[in-house]
Order: C-alpha cells, then structure tokens, then sequence
C-alpha cells in the first residue's frame, strides 16, 4: 500500500497513528482525553496492524482489553 508515493511501513504507520493521537488530544482536550482509553485504542490498533500474523477475529484482541 502507498500513502504520498512512499509504501506504508510498520515505521510509516506509527508515526501516523501517533500524529493522529495528537489530533484526537488536541480536539478533545487534554482532560477528555486523558480521562478515555485512547492510548489503549492506539496500542491495541498498533498491534492489529503491524502483527507479522494475521489474526482470525479483529475484535479478539480487543476484548482481552475490556476483561
């Protein structure tokens, strides 16, 4: 997959999903955010993507985050 000409790697999609935190930081506020489980999301959406297997069930893993 390519994104501005360059391909998506595990490295490009970090920093995107770090620069998209902040996105969602600042249009929240730093009180809002820091009250949800946005750094979970982003943790659990890391390892989704850039796990070298694919998984059967994408929610597997997130319900092992709400037990």
């Amino acid at each position: 997959m390519w994104h501005n000409r360059k391909p998506v790697t595990k490295a490009l999609f970090r920093q995107m999903l770090g620069e998209e935190m902040k996105v969602i930081a600042s249009e929240l506020g730093e009180e809002r955010f820091s009250q949800g489980r946005f750094d979970d999301a982003a943790r659990l959406m890391e390892q989704i993507t850039t796990s070298d297997e694919l998984i059967d069930f994408l929610t597997l893993p997130g319900y092992r985050l709400l037990a």
